[in-house]
């Protein structure tokens, strides 16, 4: 998990004292070029005698908060030691405590590591990371490739091992003090020169472990696999041994069609419509689905460079990833297709029994990438009970990550939306006219922050299908997502509809649920890497708390029908209230004449370190009703409190005020149309 730079820097600092009497090697006294987790920069180093201090320069490395580049050990020959002691890093309690060694080869060229602890009241995260220094035109250390991996399993000549066995290797070890583990290479092949790999995938999350995807092997066939380990400075080692494995056979498919026993479907089934039933033609395979009580099917009819489905099965999503994933009705669908050429381009059409709903996506899983929206490369047929498929073999939607004329792909249609590889969202809007509908996401934007957070913003809007009043620029439900340099991953939902909404997220296999309406405006779903999970809940019925006065006069925006919106941001750093700022998002006009108004005000850069036209502190929505109403409706997604302003008749003096808060993130302020 990537943390502040800061909190990495502060890697660097006080000696734990021994008592002992050193004698340092060199003098270190100096400017040095510093690479630190492959950020360039500079630092100062005053030695004196067996003490040290080691100051980063704030213009390449982050500083936050002040003095955190400005650290001081002691030296032991060439070693040089120390840490941080505690260092306050969140507003939580959070703490970190960090420590540093690094060896000079010479006076002019070091290299070493830090490690970092974030202690947390709720539990701790260790990371680490590499520096490398140099000064007066010496040399940085030379790097050397990490050891030769060790495999673990399957083991060498192993029989019977699974069809979609895991593949373990022992850890990674380097001869450089620092260097960390950056990516593996993974290959299988059917003989031991893997000129024809069957599998060739480079991850740099899978990089002990894998788990092989389905259909890459075969029953009662022997393979070879091999490793290859990379630094941080993407220096390869050699080879590992060459470990074989022999697979088991089963009698899943004993009539060897393709299908496994237990999901073949019967004459009755019939999903392309041509009316002859699927289990009598060569062109297409269907099955049973594990999930949903359906069935699914695939074709090559009118795909040219598919010359056979080789295989397919229904899979549930629930016993092949931990980490959840988005709500499939029908499950996944496992395909195997052999193409006329290595590296060619290929299309398949799939069929459902039972249509997609509205606002489906599609989606692929495979254990390099986790899931997947695979949107881009499928289109639903107008009935919405078939979708075509894009491939290309050893590309997109070729989980084996190799150009062999074969291309295997587990995917399926799905609700929901996986805004990260481990986070899934949806909304469904109750609505008056048709019932439950799912939302469409919108993404807006995402962003990091200079210590190390990082924010995914977006909204839910009703799709104009199912509803008249819907439209991608008419949100209904705001979202920010926040993931804390310190472990915690909060899902925040702001209501900004009529009808109640439920609010659905789900990180690294948990899922939380609730209901957003017009009286509790905001949801907030939260996880964090010590297993406590929940949901908070605001009630808001959008009249400003009391006990606070707005005396600034920000920056007016003006938006339509003479109607002008300001904020101001109340910041805990010493500069107090700063001017937020606004970016509109959309304008639109209703069928029955209401005009729509979103946007959202965020932080100058300029101002404060976290501030970003991709960090919302403050969404907006303006709704102007077909009956004369306007509400301008405010929602604080920010920590300081924030003033917000508006004037309607553009008259230089603003007419309403008031202040959101955590406690109370939702103003509405009214008028009637002139």
């Amino acid at each position: 998990m990537r943390r502040s730079l800061v909190i990495i820097m502060a890697l660097f600092a006080v000696v734990f004292f021994t008592g002992e009497v050193f004698s340092a090697t060199y003098d270190l006294t100096g400017t040095w070029n510093c690479n630190v987790l492959d950020i360039q920069g500079t630092c100062t180093i005053t030695q004196n005698g067996d003490n040290f201090t080691l100051a980063l320069d704030p213009g390449a490395f982050v500083c936050d908060p002040p003095g955190s580049c400005n650290f001081a050990g002691a030296v032991a020959g060439a070693e040089y030691t120390g840490t941080t002691g505690h260092v306050p890093t969140d507003d939580e309690g959070g703490i970190t405590v960090c420590t540093l060694i690094f060896t000079a080869s010479s006076s002019t060229s070091a290299a070493g590591y830090g490690t970092a602890t974030y202690i947390h009241p709720e539990g701790q995260i260790p990371w680490s990371g590499s520096i490398t220094l140099s000064k007066d035109g010496g040399a940085l250390p030379e790097n050397h490739p990490p050891n030769k991996p060790a495999l673990l399993a399957p083991e060498n000549g192993a029989a019977n091992a699974a069809l979609t066995p895991l593949m373990k290797t022992g850890s990674f070890s380097d001869p450089d003090l620092g260097n960390t583990h950056l990516k593996t290479d993974w290959q299988i092949s059917t003989e031991t020169g893997f000129s024809t790999p069957l599998l060739q995938i480079t991850s740099a999350n899978q990089l002990t472990s894998m788990t092989v995807p389905i259909f890459v092997l075969n029953e009662g066939n022997t393979y070879y696999w091999r490793v290859r380990f990379y630094d941080n400075h993407s220096a390869a080692s050699e080879w590992s041994d060459i470990y074989s494995f022999s697979t088991l056979t089963t009698s899943n498919d004993q009539n060897s069609n393709g299908i496994p026993d237990s999901q073949e479907v019967d004459d009755s089934v019939d999903l392309d419509n041509d009316g002859t039933p699927d289990i009598e033609q060569n062109d297409i395979k269907s099955v049973d689905t594990v999930v949903g009580d359906g069935q699914m099917g695939v074709s090559r009819k009118d795909h040219s460079t598919v010359t056979s489905i080789s295989m397919i099965e229904s899979i549930d999503p629930a016993a092949i990833s931990a980490l959840g994933g988005p709500s499939m009705p029908f499950g996944l669908i496992a395909i195997k297709l052999e193409v006329t050429n290595p590296g060619d381009t290929a299309e398949a059409t799939v069929y459902f029994s039972k249509a997609a709903p509205d606002g489906a996506k599609w989606y692929k899983y495979d254990a390099i990438s986790d899931w997947s929206d695979y949107s881009e490369y499928a289109t639903f047929s107008n009935d919405r009970k078939s979708a075509v498929l894009q491939f290309k073999d050893g590309g997109y939607g070729d989980a084996d990550g190799v150009a062999n004329g074969i291309i295997v792909d587990p995917s399926g249609f799905g609700l929901g939306t996986m805004v990260t590889s481990n986070l899934w969202i949806r909304a469904v809007i109750n609505t008056v006219e048709k019932g439950a509908i799912d939302a469409v996401w919108q993404k807006g934007g995402e962003d990091t922050t200079s210590r190390g957070d990082r924010v995914v913003w977006g909204y839910f809007y009703a799709d104009p299908n199912d509803v008249s009043w819907g439209s991608i620029n008419n949100p209904e439900v705001f979202v920010k997502v926040w993931y804390d340099a310190g472990g915690r991953v909060d899902v925040n939902f702001f209501h900004v509809s009529v009808p109640d909404i439920e609010v659905y997220s789900e990180y690294n296999g948990v899922q939380l649920q609730g209901t957003t309406t017009t009286n509790t405006r905001y949801i907030r779903q939260y996880y964090n890497d010590y297993g406590n999970n929940g949901l908070d809940e605001n009630f808001e019925d959008g009249i400003p708390v009391s006990g606070y006065t707005q005396t600034n006069s920000p920056v007016g925006y003006s938006t339509i029908n003479n109607l002008s919106i300001g904020a101001m941001i109340n910041t805990v750093e010493a500069i107090g209230s700063i001017d937020a700022l606004w970016t509109l998002g959309g304008t639109d006009t209703t069928s029955r004449g209401d005009q729509v108004v979103w946007g959202h005000f965020y932080a100058n850069p300029n101002d404060v370190s976290w501030g970003s036209q991709n960090n919302p502190e403050l969404f907006v929505k303006i709704w102007f009703d077909a009956s004369g109403r306007i509400d301008v409706n405010y929602f604080h997604v920010s920590v300081p409190d924030i003033e917000v302003y508006s004037d309607y008749g553009s008259d230089g003096i603003y007419d309403t005020k008031g202040t959101t808060i955590m406690d109370d993130r939702y103003i509405r302020h009214e008028y009637t149309k002139q």
